[in-house]
């Protein structure tokens, strides 16, 4: 009896480590080529930027629309693949200020929650709060590449983000 119960537990732990074995081959060569899609090189922080500004000019077309759970899987976007993935967010904390970073996530959780339903807000000051955020992670992009002050104001990001867009390689 104990022969087989012993072949058996034998067998179960062989089983189980060799689907173990396939999953983490399996797992780790789809998180890698995830990795690779979602790690893209940028020459500096306001390229992460501009990406992050098209992913909220998309979040305010679709607040405009009434498409607010679309709105808010751009402004998430905007966070995970961007801020988030992309280095922004441990960057600004060093460079600027953790209470930067504790700002602007602010900004991104009090828009999620409005998007979601689970607060009120008034169309024109939601869709003011993205493109104030827009701005500010502009600006903060300036900051790390040199182009502008902790000091200045956030408005600086939104003169600059507007020039550069209009006329690539003036700032």
């Amino acid at each position: 009896m104990t022969d087989v119960l012993r072949n058996r537990l034998g067998f179960a732990k062989y089983a189980m480590l060799v689907l173990v074995l396939l999953a983490v081959i399996f797992s780790g060569a789809n998180d890698s080529e995830a990795a690779k899609k979602k790690k893209k090189h940028y020459d500096d922080w306001r390229g992460v930027a501009a990406d992050m500004a098209l992913e909220f000019n998309a979040a305010i077309e679709d607040v405009q629309n009434d498409k607010y759970r679309d709105a808010y899987t751009h402004v998430n976007d905007a966070y995970f693949k961007y801020y988030e993935v992309q280095g922004v967010e441990r960057t600004v904390m060093y460079a600027i200020s953790a209470a930067r970073v504790n700002h602007i996530e602010g900004q991104f959780r009090d828009i999620k929650h409005v998007l979601l339903g689970n607060q009120d807000k008034e169309k024109a000051s939601l869709l003011q709060q993205i493109e104030d955020l827009k701005i500010k992670v502009y600006k903060d992009s300036m900051v790390l590449d040199g182009k502008a002050e902790i000091s200045d104001p956030d408005s600086v990001g939104q003169a600059i983000y507007v020039v550069s867009r209009k006329y690539p390689g003036s700032n």
